[in-house]
């Protein structure tokens, strides 16, 4: 579901990007419980295919280096392939998201087996 942009000239996101500040009180604290850590790495991994589904869809391939021009991209490998440091953006991601839904009182019950 799109959301209307309520800032349709530069100017208006200009003035609302000098008033922007970020507010995630409301999530700070929240604590993921340790069963909803295997939910963490299915989202670092999702999170991470999705974005590499979308370069690809632009044409973007695998390149030892980020070159723009070229279109490459060294991320454009499996998630077990990043180093730690590059692993942390999508984890990172993954837990504030399962932070909010957890603060917000969504009840994530894993998938039986």
């Amino acid at each position: 579901m799109a959301s209307a942009n309520w800032c349709v000239s530069e100017e208006e996101a200009r003035e609302a990007a000098g008033s922007y500040a970020p507010n995630l009180s409301e999530v700070k604290g929240a604590q993921i419980p340790q069963e909803l850590y295997k939910v963490v790495d299915e989202l670092e991994r999702y999170i991470h295919d999705t974005w590499a589904l979308g370069r690809m869809g632009d044409g973007w391939t695998w390149g030892p280096v980020r070159d723009d021009a070229k279109k490459q991209h060294p991320g454009l490998v499996p998630t077990e392939c990043l180093s730690d440091e590059e692993r942390e953006y999508d984890r990172a991601t993954a837990e504030a998201t399962v932070k909010f839904l957890v603060s917000r009182g969504f009840d994530i019950t894993p998938p039986r087996k």
